[in-house]
C-alpha cells in the first residue's frame, strides 16, 4: 500500500512538473475545445436536445477551466477556493446528458418541470455541499498537501460518493437509452445513436481512474473526458446532421404499401421514407435520407406547413415529375409535447389514370357543347361581327389559352388581318393588336397551314424558326393553330397561345380544327350576307355608311362597349355654309366635295370606327376604345384637315370648313340615343361659337 502510494505521488510530481505542466495544459486545451463545441451547439439550441447538449459542453469547459486554475496555482486555500468553484459546473454535466438522451430517443414528452426539479435535486445539493464544505466535510472528509508536489490530496466524504452514486445511476440510465435507440432505430439515426453512445466511454473511464485512485493522486481525468466526448458529438453534428435531421418519424413505416410516404422533419427534409415514395418520385438514390423536400416535389416548396391544420389538407401535383404523372398529396402535421410541430407525413398516390379518364371526359363534353354552340349559330344570326364574337367566346370552351386570335387572308393571300383578338391577361391589347397585318411569307406558322391545310402546334415559339413576335405579345411560349377552310380553300386562321411552353398537345389540333369548321360554315354565311348587305348600307356618293346602316352597327358597338365596360366616343360633324356651296358652284361642285370628304375621312379613321352620312351636309363617327379627349383631338385634326384642303371641281377651287360636337359613354349616357343627343347639343354649342370649332360635351 505504501509503495501504490509513493508510486502515484511520483507520478502526480512528474505530470506537475513546473517545466512540462501538461495536466494544467491539456485542462486548459480542453475547456478551449469544449467552449468552442458547446458555442456551436448553442446556435442550434431551438432543435430538440440541442441547449442541454450546449450547456454541457459549456458546463465541461467551466469544468476544465477551474480545473487548470487549480492545478497551476500553489497555495492551499486558492486551490480549496478553485476546487470548490468547480463544483458549479460538475455536478449538472451527466443530468444534461441524461435530458438530451430523453430528447434524442422519443421521450421528450417527460421533460416537465417536476422531473427537472427531480433530475437537479442532488446535483444542486452537491454544489451546495461543496461551497459550504468546511461547516460539514460531506464532500471532502480532509484535505492535505502531497508531499513533494504543490498538489493536495482531497478525501472523499459521504456526500462525495451519494452524489457520485446519483450521477453514475443516471448516466447509466441515459446509456440504456442510446443502446435501446441504436437497435430500433435505421438509416443514418442508427449511426447517430451509436456515435452518441461511444462519447460516452471517454468521461466515466476518465472518472473512475479518478474516484478509484489507480491513477495518480489529484489527478482528474475526468473533464478532459467530457471534452473528448464532445468532440465525436461535434463530428456527429457536422457529418450525420445530428439535431438536424432527428428521428421523430416513425420506423415501422409499411415497405408494402403501394402509396408512397414521407416523413419530413421541421425543415422540411427527408428523415424516413418508404420504397413506394421513391418509385412515385422518380429517384434512383438508395435513400433520401436528408434531402430537402425542395429537391424532390419544387411545387410544394411554396407551402407552408406550419398552417397545415391537424386534420391535415389534400393537393394535386401537376404533372412536373417523371413519366407526367399527376399525384395526389396528403400532408399531416405531428406534434411534439415539448417542442410543438415537429414535422409532416406525406402519404403519395398516383391518380394520374383517374384524372386522365376524366379530363379525356370532360374535354369531349366540351368539345360537344361548343360544336352544337357553333351550330347553333348557323341558325341564330347572319351578323358577321356578332358570328366573331361567339367563336371567340366558345373557343376557350374547346380548349384553355391564355389568348386567342382570328385572322383573315387577303384577296391575293399574301396578307393575314387579324380580325379578333382577346386577351385573358390584358383586354386592352385587342384593340391595339386587332386590324393588324401579317405578312403571310414572313410568318412560318401560318404558311405551313396555308401549304399543309392542317393544323399546327408549336411547343416554344422562342425555338421555331419564322414565328413574327409582335411587341404586345412577347409573353407567349406556346401556340396551336387551324386554318378556317370555305368552300376548299382557306380563308383564314384561329389561332391559340399560351403564356407557358408545352401547353397543347398534339391531340388537341383536331379538336380545334373541328371547331374551326364548325365556325368557318357560320363565318363564310355571314361574310356573304354582309356583302350582300354592303350593297344597301353605304351611301353612294361619299362611301360612308348610310345613316340606316350606321345606327345599325352603331348600336352593337355601344351594347359591346357597356358590356364590357370598355371606353367609346361619338362625333357630330356639320360643314359650315355647305349651302353656298351649292349655289355658288353647282351641285355637281358640291357632289365632288362630300365625294372627297368621304375619301378625307376614311383616311382619318381606324378601321374599327364608323362613318357615316347624317344627313345633306351632317357626318356622324362613332370611336371605340376612344376617350374624350382622344376623340376631341381627331375632331380637331379632321377640321384642320377641311380647313386646308382645297377641293378642285372642274371649273373652281372650293375650301369650305366644319364644326363638331364630341361626347363619350358614361353611366348616365349609355345608349346610342343619349350619346347622339349630347353630340348634336355640343355641335349647336359650336355653331354658336363662330363656326369652325369643336365643342365637348363631357
Amino acid at each position: 500500500m505504501c509503495y501504490n502510494i509513493f508510486r502515484n505521488q511520483t507520478k502526480a510530481r512528474r505530470f506537475m512538473d513546473p517545466q512540462f505542466p501538461l495536466y494544467p495544459l491539456l485542462l486548459f486545451i480542453s475547456a478551449f475545445l469544449a467552449l468552442f463545441v458547446g458555442l456551436v451547439l448553442w446556435g442550434r439550441r431551438h432543435l430538440p436536445g440541442g441547449r442541454q447538449l450546449a450547456l454541457m459542453m459549456l458546463c465541461a469547459a467551466g469544468w476544465c477551466i477551474t480545473g487548470g486554475v487549480e492545478a497551476t496555482i500553489t497555495g492551499v486555500p486558492a486551490k480549496i477556493f478553485w476546487s470548490q468553484l468547480s463544483y458549479l459546473f460538475i455536478p449538472h454535466t451527466v443530468p444534461l446528458f441524461f435530458v438530451f438522451v430523453l430528447a434524442f430517443s422519443g421521450q421528450s414528452h417527460l421533460i416537465r418541470k417536476p422531473l427537472l426539479v427531480m433530475l437537479w435535486a442532488i446535483p444542486a445539493g452537491m454544489t451546495l455541499l461543496a461551497l459550504t464544505n468546511p461547516l460539514h466535510g460531506l464532500i471532502w472528509a480532509d484535505i492535505r498537501p502531497i508531499a513533494g508536489s504543490s498538489m493536495i490530496e482531497y478525501v472523499k466524504g459521504t456526500g462525495f460518493w451519494v452524489c457520485v452514486g446519483y450521477l453514475y445511476a443516471l448516466l447509466t440510465v441515459g446509456c440504456f437509452l442510446l443502446v435501446r435507440k441504436t437497435l430500433a432505430t435505421r438509416h443514418i439515426y442508427r449511426r447517430q445513436a451509436a456515435l452518441m453512445l461511444a462519447s460516452v466511454p471517454f468521461p466515466w473511464l476518465g472518472n473512475f481512474i479518478y474516484i478509484s485512485g489507480i491513477g495518480p493522486t489529484g489527478i482528474d481525468l475526468t473533464p478532459i473526458g467530457f471534452t473528448l466526448g464532445g468532440l465525436l458529438i461535434f463530428w456527429n453534428i457536422s457529418s450525420l446532421q445530428l439535431l438536424d435531421l432527428v428521428p421523430v418519424g416513425s420506423d415501422a413505416v409499411l415497405d408494402s404499401m403501394q402509396d408512397g410516404m414521407l416523413v419530413l422533419d421541421r425543415e422540411n427534409r427527408v428523415i424516413d421514407f418508404n420504397p413506394a415514395a421513391r418509385q412515385l418520385l422518380g429517384i434512383r438514390a438508395s435513400s433520401l435520407i436528408g434531402l430537402s423536400l425542395r429537391e424532390l416535389i419544387p411545387s410544394l416548396s411554396s407551402v407552408d406547413f406550419s398552417a397545415i391544420p391537424r386534420k391535415g389538407m389534400f393537393l394535386d401535383l401537376k404533372p412536373e415529375l417523371p413519366g407526367g404523372r399527376y399525384l395526389n398529396v396528403r400532408i399531416n402535421p405531428f406534434h411534439d409535447p415539448t417542442f410543438g410541430q415537429a414535422g409532416s407525413i406525406l402519404v403519395i398516390r398516383d391518380v394520374t389514370q383517374q384524372i386522365l379518364t376524366e379530363a379525356a371526359e370532360s374535354d369531349q363534353r366540351q368539345l360537344a357543347e361548343a360544336l352544337r354552340e357553333t351550330a347553333a349559330m348557323l341558325n341564330s344570326t347572319l351578323d358577321y361581327e356578332q358570328v366573331l364574337d361567339r367563336v371567340m367566346e366558345n373557343v376557350i370552351r374547346v380548349m384553355p389559352h391564355d389568348a386567342a386570335s382570328i385572322m383573315f387572308l387577303d384577296s391575293q393571300r399574301q396578307h393575314a388581318v387579324i380580325a379578333r383578338y382577346h386577351d385573358e391577361f390584358n383586354h386592352s391589347r385587342g384593340a391595339i393588336i386587332r386590324g393588324l397585318k401579317l405578312e403571310v411569307s414572313r410568318a412560318r406558322n401560318l404558311s405551313t397551314m396555308l401549304a399543309t391545310n392542317q393544323p399546327l402546334a408549336i411547343a416554344d415559339v422562342r425555338g421555331f424558326d419564322g414565328w413574327v413576335m409582335l411587341t404586345p405579345n412577347d409573353w407567349i411560349r406556346s401556340s396551336l393553330g387551324a386554318p378556317i377552310r370555305a368552300g376548299g380553300e382557306i380563308i383564314g386562321f384561329l389561332v391559340l397561345y399560351s403564356a407557358t411552353p408545352n401547353t397543347f398537345q398534339p391531340y388537341q389540333t383536331a379538336r380545334l380544327q373541328a371547331f374551326a369548321d364548325q365556325a368557318a360554315m357560320a363565318i363564310e354565311n355571314a361574310r356573304l350576307f354582309q356583302r350582300v348587305q354592303a350593297l344597301a348600307a353605304t351611301d353612294p356618293l361619299t362611301g360612308l355608311l348610310n345613316r340606316r346602316q350606321f345606327f345599325h352597327l352603331a348600336q352593337q358597338e355601344v351594347e359591346r362597349a357597356v358590356r364590357y365596360r370598355r371606353p367609346l366616343a361619338l362625333i357630330m360633324m356639320d360643314l359650315d355654309h355647305f349651302k353656298d356651296v351649292n349655289d355658288s358652284y353647282g351641285h355637281i361642285a358640291g357632289d365632288i366635295v362630300l365625294e372627297e370628304l368621304g375619301k378625307l375621312f376614311r383616311s382619318s379613321l381606324r378601321k374599327i370606327d364608323l362613318a357615316g352620312r347624317y344627313g345633306g351636309e351632317e357626318f356622324i363617327f362613332l370611336v371605340p376604345e376612344a376617350s374624350l379627349e382622344s376623340a376631341r383631338q381627331l375632331a380637331e385634326r379632321i377640321k384642320e384637315d377641311i380647313a386646308e384642303r382645297a377641293f378642285h371641281t372642274p371649273e373652281n377651287v372650293v375650301r369650305i370648313t366644319a364644326s363638331s360636337g364630341v361626347t363619350a359613354l358614361t353611366e348616365d349616357r349609355s345608349t346610342l340615343e343619349a350619346l347622339i343627343n349630347a353630340a348634336d347639343q355640343a355641335l349647336y354649342a359650336a355653331k354658336a361659337a363662330g363656326k369652325n370649332q369643336v365643342a365637348v360635351c363631357e
